[in-house]
């Protein structure tokens, strides 16, 4: 992926190309500061030889910056439209696996195969709102 999406312009373009609308439902936001990322990944502990799960990548802002952290990471996003446009984003990146599911409903039992490690797995998440309770 060229650009980061984080950026203003990125997003705008894209939810336009696409159609994308925000679903209530779904507690759908995307972080638009690079700031935020930074902190969010330098307090992970995340490392280079780490396997990572990430729940709600929305248009990927974490993800850009993780799968050049880590070893191997798998996300779950639940919103058809916007996994549409990280696979197309993120096509060719051989240590992210893009999944087209809802994580409450996920078999984590398979995380470990997807993964192909028998390490411990870390998670991240710019948790959507709509799941916080659950």
């Amino acid at each position: 992926m060229s650009q980061n999406p984080t950026k203003l312009s990125y997003i705008k373009k894209t939810v336009k190309e696409y159609d994308f609308y925000f679903k209530k439902e779904l507690g759908q936001n995307f972080i638009t500061d690079e700031n935020i990322v930074r902190k969010i990944l330098s307090r992970s502990g995340i490392a280079e030889d780490d396997c990572v799960l990430e729940i709600g990548p929305g248009l990927g802002a974490l993800t850009y910056s993780l799968i050049q952290q880590c070893n191997k990471a798998v996300a779950i996003e639940k919103d058809s439209i916007l996994h549409a446009i990280l696979k197309n984003n993120f096509a060719g990146c051989g240590n992210l696996t893009l999944l087209n599911e809802d994580v409450l409903k996920f078999d984590f039992s398979t995380l470990p195969a997807l993964l192909e490690t028998d390490q411990p797995i870390k998670v991240i998440s710019n948790l959507p709102y709509s799941i916080t309770s659950a």
